[in-house]
């Protein structure tokens, strides 16, 4: 008896044994399958992301190449201009002895012959020669080269904003290829779907939005979510940036200002300079956004053109006579005053021009935009006369118990003084309108300024004193831009083109790059899914028991309807990568620039405003008043592209072709069509029709 309900009992715990291992068998199974969606989810989430950021990298090198295109163009017109006005100076020379009075006076009186005049006329008409041929040639080049060269850059700036809509385009091409590729589908799980839900594609509208025209985005509704979401114990997900040693943001200022590039409202990242684009339309009921950014930008622009001047665009100088003649340094001793100077005496014709990017300080622009006219200006002098330069130092000399004598420097200066006669001078002006031109002598600059460190650092030594008598003669001659034969319009103005914010130039990094990833729950094969063992049965009681306990949009302020809304259901396995990129230059010190090559992507933590709009703590509806939500991934797809359309290429179109003249305008018009076609056309249709057989 005893052995027998001995059995029984073994058999009762051999039982319990086999539940539990079965219980403890289908736990595992279950945290596997759900191990293994959830380690595909989020490498298709990462793969996706990474590639929208590394387009964006290619389309920032694209636009830094063709920068640095458009300044060596700028550059070779200047060294056009240059030529012009040296030659110019030289041509002129006659002209100027023969009007000077003091040149007038006779060598030997009182015969009227030889004057001054004639010697001079004698001794410089070499230079004569030389500046005619000179003028004769570079005459005929001024008329077209300029002309086509600003064409061929503002083509250049045509292309950044198409290639620019290529991208928008291909990012969301892009991410769609890469969840695609990493489902696995097979006979045993022919079901295994990911999705990118509304939200993703919002994300993406998002950085565009940021990227391109972030005016378009609401800074104060964003502070107001984020305050109130932060304040009542949530937006504590998210990280800082990949490869960043910054402690992550805490308060809403900083949260908020490092997600947008700046505490004051959103950053736009590239900014666009082209004037259209800060033009109030007519029939337009909201302003055009603000010009500030883009004036910065063109003043960068000028100072790289004007920094990468060689020395004939520069400084040009050359000097004819005898080597300077240097005194040794002179010490005198006036009690506890001590007075050490040196003289250097040079003597001869002196020849000194330079050539600059600038714009009229008098004049901005007739177009309403606001933004200065920038152009190429030059100025060419010849002086006979002398320079002499004084090295000046006086020290105070005191002597102290202990430590005897100390001195200290009260002066320690060079004093450039000089006296020169007129020989010749001339200017160049090549703008877009005549308007834009400078017109009098203050405007370009004055003698000696350079020694009151007012200097712009523009024309070389052209405003050395010695060229003081030569600066005045020439407003009486009217060379300053009052002659029309100075000032050309064969330009059709500064190019447009990206520039880098200066925000993110400091932070050498992009906007967040973001995207939303899912898979329901019911295509993930656990037991208590269709696809696995049904243990639910037939009660249609969905439990779900086995999917991971992680933040999801059901814990924000706007629950199962924002679930349902932006992720398509509130069930699902879900998850958000983000990306961005940054400024990767091999040269150490090197400032983030679109005018430098070498940006590169990178995956991220994503911040805090990410996850909360993820989560459902921040509306994303209220972001964008733009943008319609509700329209579904097909309608913010469309808006982004209308958007970009709007405020990237159409104004790129409307400047190219009001600045070109006939007859090149027709043939013009044809090129800009085909171009913008090629992103705006077929290619848009074909993407969405695309995405709507994708859409789930």
């Amino acid at each position: 008896m005893k052995r027998s309900a001995q059995r029984g009992q073994a058999i009762v715990f051999g039982l319990l044994f086999l539940g539990v291992a079965v219980l403890a068998m289908l736990l595992v199974y279950n945290h596997g399958i759900l191990t293994r969606d959830r380690v595909q989810l989020e490498n298709a989430a990462d793969a996706a992301v990474y590639s929208q950021a590394k387009l964006f990298a290619r389309n920032q090198n694209f636009i830094a190449y063709t920068n640095r295109a458009m300044i060596a163009n700028e550059l070779s017109i200047g060294q056009m201009v240059a030529m012009r006005s040296w030659a110019k100076r030289y041509k002129t020379v006659p002209s100027w002895i023969n009007s000077f009075p003091a040149y007038q006076i006779p060598i030997v009186p009182p015969a009227p012959k030889p004057s001054l005049a004639d010697m001079l006329n004698l001794v410089y008409f070499p230079y004569f020669a030389i500046g005619t041929g000179v003028d004769a040639v570079s005459a005929p080049l001024i008329g077209f080269y300029p002309t086509t060269v600003s064409y061929f850059n503002m083509a250049l700036s045509m292309f950044q904003k198409a290639f620019a809509m290529a991208t928008v385009e291909s990012q969301i091409e892009g991410m769609i290829d890469v969840v695609e590729e990493h489902q696995n589908r097979s006979d045993a799980d022919p079901d295994d779907d990911l999705y990118i839900p509304l939200l993703g594609y919002y994300f993406l509208t998002q950085n565009a939005a940021l990227t391109y025209f972030g005016d378009s985005f609401s800074y104060e509704n964003l502070y107001s979510q984020a305050s109130s979401a932060m304040n009542s114990g949530g937006g504590a997900a998210g990280g800082g940036a990949g490869g960043a040693s910054e402690p992550e943001p805490s308060t809403t200022d900083e949260v908020v200002g490092s997600f947008l590039g700046g505490l004051n409202g959103p950053e736009t990242m590239l900014v666009d300079t082209n004037p259209e684009r800060y033009k109030k339309k007519p029939g337009a009921t909201q302003d055009p956004p603000a010009n500030d950014d883009a004036k910065e930008a063109y003043r960068q622009f000028a100072a790289i053109i004007n920094d990468n001047r060689n020395d004939w665009l520069d400084k040009r100088h050359y000097t004819l006579g005898p080597p300077p003649i240097s005194m040794p340094e002179i010490t005198l001793p006036l009690g506890p005053l001590k007075i050490s100077f040196s003289l250097t005496l040079e003597m001869g014709s002196f020849n000194d021009g330079g050539t600059a990017y600038r714009y009229n300080p008098l004049r901005t622009s007739s177009t309403g935009d606001g933004i200065e006219r920038y152009g190429w200006t030059s100025v060419d002098y010849t002086s006979l006369g002398f320079k002499l330069d004084i090295d000046l130092v006086i020290e105070l000399c005191l002597w102290f118990p202990v430590v005897g004598t100390k001195c200290f420097t009260l002066i320690d200066g060079h004093i450039p003084l000089g006296f020169g006669m007129p020989i010749s001078g001339a200017t160049e002006q090549l703008v877009a309108e005549r308007a834009d031109a400078m017109r009098t002598a203050p405007q370009w600059g004055f003698p000696g300024m350079d020694s009151t460190g007012l200097a712009p650092g523009m024309y070389g030594d052209s405003f050395h004193m010695v060229h003081a008598v030569s600066w005045f003669w020439g407003q009486v001659r009217n060379i300053y831009g009052t002659i029309p034969a100075d000032v050309k319009t064969e330009y059709a103005g500064p190019p447009s083109f990206f520039a880098l914010n200066d925000s993110f130039a400091e932070s050498g990094t992009s906007h967040e790059f973001s995207i939303a990833v899912a898979k329901k729950l019911s295509d993930v094969p656990t037991t208590d899914s269709p696809d696995g063992l049904n243990i639910n049965g037939s009660s249609g009681n969905q439990l779900y028991r086995f999917q991971l306990d992680t933040q999801g949009p059901v814990d924000g302020t706007l629950s199962t309807a924002y679930a349902t809304a932006l992720w398509q259901e509130p069930n699902a396995l879900m998850t958000v990568s983000s990306a961005e990129t940054y400024f990767a230059s091999p040269r150490e010190g090197e400032v983030a620039s679109q005018f430098s090559p070498f940006w590169d992507a990178r995956l991220r933590e994503p911040s805090a405003i990410t996850m909360m709009i993820a989560s459902g703590e921040i509306d994303p509806f209220q972001l964008m008043e733009e943008l319609n939500l509700s329209g579904g991934i097909m309608g913010v797809a469309e808006w982004v592209i209308d958007k970009a359309i709007e405020s990237l290429t159409e104004p790129a179109k409307e400047q190219l072709l009001k600045n070109v003249q006939p007859p090149v305008k027709e043939y013009a018009e044809q090129v800009v069509d085909d171009v913008f076609e090629l992103v705006t056309g077929p290619p848009k249709d074909l993407m969405l029709d695309g995405l709507e057989q994708y859409v789930p």
